[in-house]
Order: structure tokens, then sequence, then C-alpha cells
């Protein structure tokens, strides 16, 4: 497993933690119905992605690998990295949840870390054979939200 994804596994179970311990000890905020209908959204952008990419062999976040393919169909249809706006959607709404400045600030954390590894994967994507291809798909596709048509 890459190194920036270990720390970004690490970033997460603490986040993790620290947001089950505001749950558990502490009344949730009465922005709670926002946060469940985010985490339900980023369940359901999550599966999506996974069902797509599913067989495609895409390379594991900051591997340095090009994915062998150029994904355009399911949610890659309105965004270039759903699996990073699922994650990103989940945090958010953990802030949501608590309202404590430790949410936001593993939020913030996790939103540079997946801007960074998102950054890297396009470095990639438009060196490699795909590059005319991806650079025509990011032209008209948001990274995290869909563009604006």
């Amino acid at each position: 497993m890459p190194h920036g994804m270990r720390l970004v596994g690490v970033i997460s179970i603490v986040a993790m933690a620290a947001f089950t311990w505001f749950v558990l000890l502490t009344p949730l905020s009465e922005f709670w119905p926002a946060a469940s209908v985010l985490s339900v959204g980023s369940l359901a952008l999550f599966i999506w992605t996974v069902r797509t990419t599913r067989d495609a062999g895409f390379a594991l976040a900051f591997a340095g690998a090009q994915s062998p393919k150029l994904l355009t169909i399911g949610p890659f249809r309105y965004i270039r990295h759903p699996f990073y706006t699922a994650y990103l959607i989940f945090w958010l709404g953990t802030f949501f949840a608590t309202s404590s400045s430790l949410s936001l600030s593993g939020f913030i954390v996790l939103l540079v870390c997946y801007v960074l590894a998102a950054r890297e994967e396009e470095r990639i994507m438009s060196r490699g054979q795909l590059a005319a291809e991806y650079a025509a798909y990011a032209s008209q596709t948001g990274m995290f939200l869909p563009r604006r048509s």
C-alpha cells in the first residue's frame, strides 16, 4: 500500500475516532438531519463508484501508476474523482453532526489529502498514453463537483 494512502488511512481512523467520541459523549448538533442526508448520499455515491470501477483495474491512490483506461460512465460522467467526493461528503457530514472544530479540522486535513491525491493522479494521466483523451474529459468535467452546463 502506498505511503500516502496509509497516511490518509491513519488520519481517517483518528477522525472517525474523534467523531465517534463526540457522538457518544455530546448531544448531536441541530444539523444532524443534514448529516444524515450527507451520509446516505456519500454511501450512495461510493457504491455507485465501486460498481462502475469494479472491473476497471484502477490504481490505488498515491501509487504513482496510471489507470489502464479512462472511465466516463457512471459517476465519472459528472465528476473526475467520485471516490474522493464520496469521502468528502461523509467527512462534511461528520462536521454537521457534531459542529465541532475537531470534525471541521478532520474534514479540512482530509480535503487537502484528497486534493493532493487527485492532482497527482491527474498529473500522471496528463503525461500518459491517455493524455489527450483525459484533457478533453477534464475540460468538461469537474474535479469533485459537477460543472455547470
